[in-house]
């Protein structure tokens, strides 16, 4: 049987506006999490820290002309440990498409 959520998993599932229940094409970066951006070679990077103790998602990454529908086959977004965790998959993510 699974570990019940606790107090602060129930309140981030409960709360429709974090953008950690969003899906990347439901949201711009928001302005307020301006401090906790960085932008690199046509993304931007930004830290949400959840509260749950993985802290393999904390960063997120999406390219400035990402289409987020579900059809459009755009992977260019994702989440990384780190701020340099996430510039070295985007590095990767531009090596492969050449």
């Amino acid at each position: 049987m699974g570990e019940m959520p606790t107090p602060q998993m129930e309140d981030l599932w409960n709360n429709h506006d974090h953008p950690a229940n969003q899906g990347l094409d439901d949201y711009d970066v928001p302005a307020k999490y301006a401090d906790g951006q960085a932008r690199y070679r046509g993304y931007t990077i930004w830290s949400i820290p959840t509260p749950i103790p993985d802290r393999s998602h904390d960063w997120s990454w999406v390219h400035d002309e990402y289409d987020g529908a579900p059809d459009s086959g755009d992977d260019r977004c994702g989440t990384a440990a780190s701020l340099e965790a996430a510039k070295r998959a985007i590095d990767e993510q531009l090596h492969e498409a050449g």
